[in-house]
C-alpha cells in the first residue's frame, strides 16, 4: 500500500510549479513566466557527446578495435537526439496555454534548423552531382538525382522509403529505385533526423494535450512513458515477428536477412520518431512532479539525495552491457530510450536543491563550459559530417568517382577528422547559421501566421 501510495500521489496544487535556473544546483524559486527555457547544463553536454558518438560510429574503422569497442561503437545512441529535442520542446512550451496551431508552430521551431538542413543538403547535392559528372554517368541519373533533391528540400524523402516494404520490386521495375532505396536517397543521410524531427514539431500543439501532465500521479506518468517505449519498439517486434532473422545478431559485417535493408529502411520512417520524442516530453513532466513534491513538503524527499549517483550508475550500466553484448541491429535504435530518459530524469531532479552540487562524476563532467559549449553547435557537427567525410575522402588519395564510405578511417585519420567537422561547424554555427536562421525565423512567421490564423491549423 505505501508503495502504491507513493506513485499515486498527486502535488499539491496550491502552489507554481518552479524550474531550476541551470544545472549548477539552487534552491527552489518562483518562475514568473511560464514559458522561460530552462538551460540544463548537462543537457548540452550530452549533446557533445552523443555527436561525437555518432562521428567515431560512421567513420571510424572498426577493423582493427577490441570486440568491446566495435559492440560500443555499434550501439549508436541516435535515439538520444530526438529524447533531447522532446524534453527541450516541452521544457520551453508545456506550460504555455497558446503556441499556436500546428503549422505555425512547426515553421517557429524549424526555422532554426532550415539553414543547416537546406544548406548542407545542398553543399552534398553538389558533390554527388562532381562525381556523377566525374564517372561520366548518364543523363537520366542526373534528372532522378534531381528528382530526389527536390524531394529533400521539401522534407518529403523520409516518407516515401516505406514504399519498399509492399512492393519493392514494382518501384525498382520503374527505375525509381533510386528514390526509395536509402532512405529517399537523401545525399547528406543524416538529415532524415532533421525531417523526422520537424514531423514531431507538427504533432507537438495538439500531442502535448494527450499527455498526462506535471499534474498527474507519478504513476500515471510512468504508465505513459512505459506505454511509449513499446510504442516506439513496436515496429522492430513487427519486423522480429515476420521474420526471425531480423531478429538474429549478425556477424561482423554480415546481413542477415534478404529484406533487411528494407526493414533497416523502416526506422527513418519519421512517425517512428513519435514516442521517443514524447517520451522526452513526459521525462520533463515527471521531473516538474517532483520538483512541486519537493516544494510541497518544504523538504527534498530522501532518494532525491541519490539522483546523481544513480544516473551516472545507469549510465555505467548501459556502457558495460552494451560493450559485453551485441544486440540484434534493430533493437540498437530504439532499445536504450527507456534507459536514457531514466538518466536525463535523475539528472534532472538532483538539480532540485543546492546541496546536490555535486564535483566529481558524470554529471558534473557533462556541464564543463568546454562540453557545454561544443554541444552549443552539435547540430552543425551532424549536419556536416557526410560533406567534410566526403572531402576527406577525396583529399586523401581516393578516387572522385565514389563517395565516402563509412567507417574507413583510421584512428590518425579521425584524429585530424573530428577537431576539423567541429571547428568547421562552429564557423558556419557562428558567421552563417545563426544570422541566417534568425532571419529566416522572422519571414517565415510573417508568412506563416496569417495562413495559420485563416486555416486555423
Amino acid at each position: 500500500r505505501g508503495v502504491l501510495s507513493w506513485l499515486t500521489m498527486k502535488p499539491r496544487t496550491d502552489t507554481p510549479f518552479l524550474l531550476p535556473k541551470d544545472s549548477e544546483a539552487q534552491p527552489l524559486y518562483k518562475n514568473e513566466d511560464p514559458g522561460v527555457r530552462t538551460d540544463l547544463r548537462y543537457v548540452q553536454g550530452l549533446r557533445f557527446v552523443t555527436a561525437l558518438w555518432i562521428l567515431v560510429n560512421h567513420f571510424l574503422s572498426n577493423d582493427d578495435l577490441p570486440e568491446w569497442a566495435t559492440n560500443l561503437i555499434f550501439a549508436r545512441p541516435v535515439n538520444l537526439f530526438v529524447l533531447i529535442s522532446g524534453l527541450v520542446t516541452h521544457m520551453a512550451y508545456a506550460r504555455r496555454e497558446d503556441i499556436g496551431g500546428c503549422l505555425h508552430f512547426m515553421c517557429k521551431r524549424a526555422s532554426k534548423v532550415l539553414f543547416s538542413y537546406w544548406g548542407t543538403g545542398l553543399v552534398m547535392f553538389l558533390l554527388v552531382e562532381f562525381s556523377k559528372s566525374y564517372r561520366g554517368a548518364p543523363a537520366h541519373e542526373h534528372w532522378l538525382h534531381l528528382l530526389s533533391f527536390v524531394l529533400f528540400l521539401l522534407g518529403l524523402s523520409s516518407w516515401f522509403c516505406i514504399a519498399l516494404l509492399f512492393f519493392p520490386a514494382d518501384v525498382n521495375s520503374l527505375g525509381l529505385g533510386g528514390i526509395f532505396d536509402s532512405p529517399g536517397n537523401i545525399d547528406n543521410l543524416p538529415l532524415w533526423f532533421i525531417q523526422s524531427l520537424i514531423f514531431c514539431w507538427f504533432t507537438y500543439p495538439l500531442g502535448r494535450k494527450l499527455l498526462p501532465g506535471a499534474r498527474a500521479s507519478r504513476l500515471h506518468n510512468l504508465l505513459v512513458l512505459a506505454g511509449l517505449y513499446i510504442v516506439g519498439l513496436l515496429p522492430t517486434l513487427i519486423v522480429c515477428a515476420i521474420d526471425n532473422d531480423e531478429c538474429a545478431v549478425p556477424p561482423d559485417g554480415a546481413r542477415v536477412s534478404s529484406h533487411f535493408m528494407h526493414w533497416n529502411v523502416v526506422k527513418y520512417w519519421p512517425p517512428f520518431m513519435l514516442a521517443p520524442f514524447y517520451m522526452g516530453a513526459v521525462t520533463w513532466d515527471l521531473f516538474l512532479y517532483e520538483q512541486e513534491q519537493a516544494l510541497a513538503s518544504e523538504s527534498r524527499p530522501e532518494w532525491h539525495k541519490y539522483a546523481t549517483a544513480l544516473g551516472e550508475a545507469l549510465c555505467v550500466v548501459f556502457l558495460l552491457f552494451v560493450s559485453l553484448v551485441r544486440l540484434p541491429y534493430l533493437f540498437q535504435y530504439y532499445a536504450w530510450t527507456i534507459l536514457f530518459a531514466a538518466v536525463l530524469f535523475l539528472f534532472a531532479v538532483a538539480n532540485i536543491s543546492p546541496e546536490q552540487s555535486a564535483r566529481l562524476g558524470l554529471k558534473h563532467a557533462l556541464e564543463l563550459e568546454s562540453l557545454v559549449f561544443l554541444g552549443e553547435w552539435s547540430l552543425l557537427v551532424y549536419a556536416l559530417q557526410a560533406p567534410v567525410g566526403t572531402l576527406f575522402y577525396w583529399t586523401t588519395g581516393n578516387g572522385l568517382r565514389e563517395l565516402s564510405p563509412w567507417r574507413f578511417m583510421g584512428p590518425i585519420g579521425f584524429v585530424i577528422f573530428a577537431p576539423t567537422v567541429f571547428a568547421l561547424s562552429y564557423v558556419v554555427w557562428k558567421y552563417i547559421d545563426q544570422p541566417v536562421s534568425k532571419w529566416l525565423s522572422e519571414k517565415i512567421r510573417d508568412v506563416t501566421e496569417p495562413i495559420s490564423d485563416l486555416l486555423k491549423f
